[in-house]
């Protein structure tokens, strides 16, 4: 049997509290404007609303372009989930506000405030609106959707290819100039060039690319190689610590990989980093930003980031005995004290970026409540969650 005919899997467990919390987490990415809902932006997603200052944040193209993904994601599992606007106006917005169509990528973020812009294009946000673009060409049969796509590969894999095939993190728009000083990738770069390749692979799997696959092949094989390198299995280090999110974003790029190559190599690899973050967990079923020296606290990101790549372990019959326990103790956390219930309709459902111990950082998160909708639709029991995720790459 193959990787990805095993992902038939679902639980059979249903868990109240995941259920309530995947309804209201849907609700709020679809009602509280954290999308926005009219004028020039409309269709664009914030990044987060502060729950202190009660304003938005900027719109950024990577958290709409997993946006568009997320809501791919829902229609499958929810059929019906009150979304008011489709994904096709998000997508609008990606390509009236966002898209540099001479180089093919997507400027950081807008203050639609005052319609600033952060003049930058990221390798890393690109390849997520790419991974978007791929679905909407699935959703909607467009050959526009495949033509963005098109120069979103292209942009990564030539514009931004550096001579050893690792592509350079960012562009500068108004000077045209790529920005090489890797330093810029923040951590350890293997994390964020894996997640690069869930796009390239999807690209690649909708036009039978074989430029992409190898593009997407060789960035899996090198955070693989990390992976055994390393006794632990921490991938990603800054200085004397460990960041665990980095962490995960190679567990969520390797699980995909080992799936869409049929490689238990990868799948090893993507196994043994998720062990370590495991054997990371707070006392209160939670996870830490990093594992060693500096400055610390509570992420709620990380905590469903490591539920949902735990399901998918389980769902490929791998999931080492007695860590059933964790994946349990990290949704009860992120069912409570990490999900927003104030009665504010801007941040009741929503998840937070961190615990009460950090109230400055206790915004409602966007991407954080993305990947936990998809961490408790596998919490849930919901059907053939786990090959949407792995199989068919709608994975934020």
């Amino acid at each position: 049997m193959t990787l990805a005919n095993a992902l038939s899997w679902t639980s059979g467990r249903t868990n109240g509290d995941a259920i309530k919390a995947l309804l209201s987490a849907s609700a709020w990415l679809s009602q509280s404007g954290i999308q926005e809902q009219e004028g020039p932006h409309a269709g664009g997603f914030y990044g987060w609303y502060s729950t202190l200052e009660h304003c938005h944040s900027l719109m950024f193209s990577a958290t709409t372009g997993n946006a568009i993904t997320c809501m791919l994601f829902l229609d499958r599992m929810l059929p019906g989930w009150p979304r008011q606007n489709p994904t096709e106006q998000a997508a609008f917005w990606l390509l009236d506000k966002a898209w540099v169509a001479d180089e093919g990528g997507f400027i950081v973020g807008i203050n639609p405030q005052n319609d600033s812009q952060v003049r930058q294009i990221k390798t890393l946000d690109v390849a997520m609106v790419l991974n978007a673009f791929v679905h909407l060409h699935y959703e909607t049969d467009n050959s526009f959707c495949l033509s963005v796509a098109s120069k979103a590969v292209d942009f990564i894999t030539q514009r931004m290819m550096g001579p050893n095939g690792v592509p350079y993190p960012l562009l500068d728009v108004d000077s045209a100039t790529v920005i090489q000083d890797i330093s810029n990738w923040r951590s350890d770069i293997q994390p964020y060039l894996a997640k690069i390749a869930i796009g390239l692979m999807n690209y690649a799997q909708a036009i039978r690319s074989e430029r992409a696959r190898t593009h997407a092949t060789r960035l899996l094989d090198w955070a693989c190689q990390k992976a055994e390198e390393k006794q632990e299995g921490a991938i990603t280090s800054t200085g004397r610590s460990v960041h665990l999110l980095p962490t995960m974003y190679a567990v969520d790029a390797l699980l995909v990989g080992s799936v869409m190559l049929d490689r238990q190599r990868i799948l090893e690899a993507a196994l043994k980093t998720w062990r370590f973050v495991a054997d990371c967990q707070l006392q209160d079923g939670g996870f830490p930003m990093l594992v060693g020296e500096g400055e610390n606290y509570e992420r709620a990101d990380v905590c469903a980031h490591f539920i949902r790549a735990g399901r998918l372990i389980e769902a490929l019959g791998m999931l080492p005995e007695g860590y059933c326990l964790k994946i349990d103790k990290a949704t009860k956390r992120l069912c409570g004290e990490l999900a927003n219930r104030q009665p504010d309709p801007k941040m009741f459902g929503a998840f937070n970026h961190s615990g009460a111990e950090r109230p400055d950082l206790q915004d409602a998160n966007t991407q954080a409540t993305m990947v936990a909708i998809q961490a408790l639709s596998l919490e849930a029991g919901m059907p053939n969650a786990a090959s949407a995720i792995a199989r068919d790459m709608l994975i934020v």
